[in-house]
């Protein structure tokens, strides 16, 4: 699964991760982020991390029984990369433009 996906695999796996941090983190707006979408994703989530951890936990794993998973691991993995580029964006905005018009907008 590694080499078929090796860059959604991670993205994939850092999902719960990234859209803790995310949650977490002010909007602009004023409101928290991504507040109404945690059943949503885990939705897709859950099914795809039981089916992970199961087909891992086997002594004898062949690919054929990860293909259920592929379409999940897509979708978590795009997750992945839009939350990753949320919290990096959050963060260089933060960094880079650290002024007092920022602080006020981001309510920091």
């Amino acid at each position: 699964m590694a080499l078929n996906f090796n860059i959604l695999l991670p993205l994939a796996l850092l999902v719960p991760v990234l859209y803790a941090f995310a949650w977490a983190l002010p909007s602009s707006k004023g409101g928290v982020p991504l507040k109404g979408g945690v059943p949503r994703v885990g939705a897709v989530a859950l099914p795809f991390f039981l089916w992970f951890g199961l087909m891992s936990a086997l002594p004898h794993k062949e690919e054929r029984f990860m293909y259920i998973c592929y379409p999940l691991l897509c979708l978590l993995g795009s997750i992945g990369l839009y939350l990753a580029g949320y919290v990096a964006a959050y963060f260089a905005t933060c960094v880079c433009c650290n002024t007092e018009a920022n602080r006020r907008t981001l309510g920091g």
